[in-house]
């Protein structure tokens, strides 16, 4: 009934609340508001951004009304570029969540640990910055990168199956459900998978960290090669 991780609520819910009428339906509707309120601050703040930094200084003897007008245009062009984002992603075999968060940690994080070095190292300097935040952005981006090409399996995850196959119906009697209980186990146990020469050693200990830790990977390899490099190439005096 479910092909992703991300169809795990929904269908739980549905089981829930299935004597209930209207109650999936209120849950849908409540996730959605959530859901659109958060995308439509998002739109607009890009359309102000836009309008304030970009047209704004190019334009500065257009009209207030006019500048009205632009913004409003740009918040139309950027919900279509998110509704047709959002119809292309339901065509990607992943989730769409993982992606979202795995592009977020990516960039965010050595973001973080640059303003983390700013604020709370004085002695870092410029070449520590820099060389830190190329340092995180590199390492977060190769691990993503690589758990993309190399996806970890699910022995090393430990992904539950989703399929009910192997449980147990409320008709079915003691003696059929150890007979195939037994039967797959012993299936299990002749067919031996074979081994991927060309999966590389990392793929099920390095590459297998969740895409929630990317963030925090690049944060604290920006940090500490930024530290690591200010100290070595002379740190920041105050005057």
């Amino acid at each position: 009934r479910i092909s992703a991780p991300d169809q795990y609520m929904p269908l739980l819910v549905l089981d829930i609340f299935e004597d209930l009428p209207g109650v999936p339906g209120l849950f849908l509707a409540c996730a959605y508001s959530g859901t659109l309120s958060t995308a439509s601050t998002s739109i607009n703040a890009m359309a102000a951004v836009t309008v304030e930094d970009l047209i704004k200084p190019r334009l500065p003897s257009l009209a207030p009304r006019k500048l009205v007008m632009i913004s409003k245009g740009l918040s139309l062009i950027y919900g279509s570029a998110c509704l047709t984002v959002a119809a292309l992603s339901s065509l990607l075999g992943g989730g769409v969540l993982q992606g979202s968060f795995t592009v977020m940690g990516v960039i965010s994080g050595p973001l973080l640990g640059a303003f983390i070095l700013g604020m709370f190292l004085p002695a870092c300097n410029t070449p520590g910055v820099l060389s830190g935040l190329a340092t995180g952005m590199a390492l977060s981006l190769w691990v993503a990168v690589g758990a993309t090409l190399y996806p970890p399996s699910t022995q090393s995850l430990g992904v539950l199956p989703s399929s009910a196959d192997g449980c147990v119906m409320p008709s079915a009697n003691a003696s059929e459900f150890l007979g195939q209980l037994l039967a797959t186990n012993t299936s299990s146990r002749n067919s031996s998978p074979e081994m991927d020469l060309d999966r590389p050693a990392l793929a099920d200990s390095f590459y297998a960290i969740s895409y929630l830790y990317y963030g925090a990977l690049g944060t604290l390899s920006t940090v500490l090669c930024g530290a690591l490099v200010s100290c070595l190439t002379g740190p920041t005096k105050r005057s």
